[in-house]
């Protein structure tokens, strides 16, 4: 951690921030009940938008209908964290977590400077973004019966809005 913050301490100031620092153990505790938290919430937050966009257009879908519809259509979510896990497995210990991003434009296709402008975008856009964005068109599209367009356009509003985010924080 302080190697990829770029902060020089000493070797007795590593050892007091080691001890200080939870097991790994705990850590690993900490981060699977957080992660399995912040997919139940990401799930949430993506059935109650289907949900309100449904309002909007005038379509009939439930919040039960719209979190299928989230956990379907992040399927795709679920490759690239074997993808990662293939990585954290096969890559050295001091390899940072950007690094095992294997499905994002950086590192796949670019690598982009840390002091880049598009950088964190590069880092967040991933390329399965596609896959989830066609499945959640076309869960919309049966559940709703509606056309492609309308379902292309409520699929595609999410991805823009959290990418148009991202591109404008400094």
């Amino acid at each position: 951690m302080f190697d990829a913050s770029g902060a020089q301490i000493t070797a007795k100031q590593m050892a007091q921030a080691k001890s200080a620092m939870p097991s790994p153990r705990v850590m690993g505790v900490f981060g699977a009940v957080g992660g399995a938290l912040m997919i139940a919430l990401m799930l949430a937050i993506g059935a109650l938008y289907y949900w309100l966009a449904s309002k909007v257009t005038g379509r009939t879908l439930g919040f039960r209908h719209g979190l299928s519809l989230a956990a379907w259509s992040a399927m795709p979510a679920v490759l690239g964290t074997l993808v990662a896990l293939v990585g954290a497995a096969t890559m050295s210990p001091q390899t940072g977590i950007e690094s095992l991003m294997l499905t994002h434009i950086d590192p796949l296709l670019v690598q982009l400077p840390s002091d880049d402008r598009w950088n964190r975008l590069a880092q967040n856009a991933d390329l399965l973004t596609l896959w989830t964005g066609f499945l959640s068109a076309l869960g919309w599209r049966i559940f709703t019966r509606s056309t492609w367009t309308q379902a292309i356009t409520v699929a595609l509003i999410p991805v823009v809005v959290m990418y148009g985010v991202v591109s404008l924080l400094p």
